[in-house]
């Protein structure tokens, strides 16, 4: 692991009746291909104890590949850049702390997603947590 950003806490999205959501970005480094680092990381959400569920549901834990090196792939299973990290702000709030320099696909930075997301859901961050107040 080579940089974890803070934890946010989250409202819950699509089923709205359930605890909120801890969040944070952890940055890697693997030699791991996308297929095997998701096989990876799935395996780890199975050792924490998630079970299947519903979409949107209650879990354990939920570990998303957002980034890979730059990199772009796309199968069945896996899409990198994730498709909908643009529109979760309990995804980029994270990700700006690891990379603030990050631009989209469109050139679009990190910071004028976030903006353009202001209001959408609640994202706050964790009590007691040690991270630096966003810039």
């Amino acid at each position: 692991m080579l940089r974890v950003a803070g934890i946010y806490e989250t409202e819950p999205v699509g089923v709205r009746d359930q605890p909120w959501f801890l969040n944070t970005a952890v940055e890697v480094s693997t030699e791991l291909p996308p297929k095997m680092l998701l096989a990876a990381v799935k395996s780890v959400e199975e050792s924490a104890g998630r079970t299947p569920s519903y979409r949107w549901g209650p879990r354990e834990i939920d570990i998303d590949i957002l980034l890979y090196d730059g990199e772009h792939f796309s199968d069945d299973e896996l899409t990198i850049p994730h498709p909908r990290m643009r529109e979760r702000l309990f995804a980029l709030l994270p990700l700006r702390e690891l990379r603030p320099e990050w631009r989209d696909d469109e050139g679009i930075g990190i910071d004028a997603l976030i903006e353009r997301l202001g209001g959408t859901a609640e994202v706050r961050p964790y009590p007691g947590n040690l991270m630096p107040e966003p810039s």
